[in-house]
């Protein structure tokens, strides 16, 4: 049996829990940008891979 593949919902569900917990952890410790600019190229690579299955798809 092949691992079932998470569907893309419940992958942004499961992300944006985590961005939530990672946020209010670095305001506690003061650490806003670090976290901004990780998030940041985050949204870079998800964008890329949502492009590059639309083409892929087509």
């Amino acid at each position: 049996k092949e691992p079932k593949c998470p569907s893309t919902n419940e992958w942004m569900r499961k992300m944006w829990y985590i961005h939530t917990l990672e946020y209010h952890l670095a305001i506690k410790n003061n650490e806003i940008l670090p976290f901004a600019t990780m998030w940041m190229d985050l949204e870079g690579i998800m964008l890329s891979e949502i492009s590059q299955r639309k083409t892929n798809i087509i």
